[in-house]
């Protein structure tokens, strides 16, 4: 934070100080501060300068992409430019600060904070390229309650505003009791999920850019001109010097292994989340009976294969996705499947190959602690039937095709699919390297 210059007894004459103010403030993107201070030979300009940029969730990759990264890092890089070729300097300290919205556990939130400030400082550093000796300050915040705070009360579209303000500034609830709260307003929740919680997903830097200029610029700056003028501080908060710490690492899921408990030990299958809302999977049947005396035969293969959308949400966030743990609540889809089969009782038997596709409705739920999912799923669709009828010799050893039966058809409407799936989650380690 800057104050006031003060005057000097070395100073030629007791002259005041000049000071002109630019000001270009946003809440989200760029603040900017510019001030004059002469002194008897020189008039140093200071511009103060905090540019912001965002992230997807779970996310420490800075994407030029996304919301308005690529403005404001073409910004930083013009600045550092221009004011290193037209003679000015950069302070000497550069702060860097990172957040994360307040979605999942907080220890997960702090290396988001860490690892997104180490990302923009690397690539401010990329950008100086050697040409100026700087110290970063790194600075994280895990869960940014207060531009939380100002996205609510800066958007009259805001639903039930006025509960989650009361909830966000409840200073008898803690973190996770105030995380409930909101989730607990769905309504808000999905509104702030939707348009604004990127917003407190940031990794800002923060910077001066220095000009002095010689007395010949300045012989026509009149005293009476000038005014006194206290700068405003920097809206970065005082510096908090981070100890080395080891950089978390927090489990990912990369799919699901399970079965379908209604015909157990006999199918396998697996599912793999994408993004935050979406899924594809696969599934194997194959129940193989054949009774020693060929009498019996129940023998069916059977690959399908789908998509499904999840909601998340529920009660109290509760199925909303994080890195580690996904796969949970309602979810809408549709599947495809194909096989074929062989069933005999005694003498009389049928063989036939099957084609179909349908939408289903899916309900994920974690059951032992997390460590299992259980789903449940039921589907409605059309399935086409090919099938024949044959009979087979007395030695139940050569099947015989009944010719004045042929080859039949069926067209079906209705439910194709019903799953009761216990799935065990693959996990994997991530993190990001200091």
């Amino acid at each position: 934070m800057r104050g006031l210059f003060s005057l000097s007894p070395t100073m030629r004459s007791p002259i005041p100080v000049i000071c002109a103010l630019l000001s270009v403030s946003a809440l989200y993107g760029q603040d900017i501060h510019t001030y004059s201070v002469r002194r008897a030979d020189t008039l140093r300009t200071v511009t103060d300068k905090r540019f912001h940029t965002y992230f997807a969730m779970d996310s420490v990759s800075l994407d030029a992409s996304f919301a308005t990264n690529g403005e404001m890092l073409d910004a930083v890089r013009r600045d550092i430019g221009q004011a290193l070729a037209g003679g000015m300097r950069l302070s000497d300290t550069v702060r860097i600060r990172g957040t994360a919205s307040p979605d999942g556990p907080v220890a997960w939130n702090a290396h988001l904070a860490h690892a997104r400030a180490l990302v923009l400082r690397d690539t401010v550093d990329a950008m100086l390229g050697g040409r100026g000796r700087m110290t970063f300050i790194i600075e994280e915040v895990p869960e940014d309650w207060l531009t939380l705070e100002l996205i609510v009360s800066g958007n009259g579209d805001c639903p039930d505003r006025e509960a989650a303000l009361a909830v966000i500034r409840d200073d008898g609830l803690d973190d996770g009791q105030k995380k409930a709260g909101l989730k607990r307003m769905r309504v808000f929740w999905r509104w702030l999920q939707r348009n604004h919680a990127y917003r407190a997903r940031c990794a800002s830097v923060a910077y001066s850019v220095i000009h002095d200029r010689v007395p010949a610029d300045i012989a026509a700056t009149s005293v009476r001109d000038t005014v006194r003028y206290a700068p405003p501080p920097l809206t970065v908060p005082p510096p908090r010097p981070l100890a080395p710490v080891t950089v978390l690492r927090e489990r990912r899921m990369l799919l699901a292994v399970r079965s379908n408990l209604l015909v157990p030990l006999l199918n396998g299958g697996l599912e793999i989340p994408i993004g935050r809302h979406h899924s594809v999977g696969a599934d194997f049947y194959s129940p193989w009976f054949l009774s020693s005396d060929n009498r019996y035969c129940f023998e069916l293969q059977c690959l399908s294969a789908g998509w499904r959308y999840w909601f998340g949400g529920g009660r109290d966030g509760r199925y909303d996705w994080t890195a580690g743990r996904k796969l949970v609540g309602h979810a809408v889809g549709f599947y495809a499947h194909a096989g074929h089969y062989d069933f005999q009782r005694m003498d009389s038997g049928y063989q036939g190959e099957f084609v179909g596709c349908g939408i289903e409705w899916t309900f994920g739920c974690p059951v032992a602690r997390g460590r299992l999912r259980m789903e449940f799923s039921l589907g409605l669709g059309y399935m086409y039937n090919q099938y024949r009828h044959y009979n087979p010799d007395e030695e139940y050893v050569i099947l015989v095709k009944d010719l004045d039966y042929g080859e039949r058809t069926t067209h079906f409407f209705g439910p194709t699919r019903a799953c009761v799936s216990l799935a065990v989650p693959i996990y994997a380690r991530t993190g990001v390297r200091r």
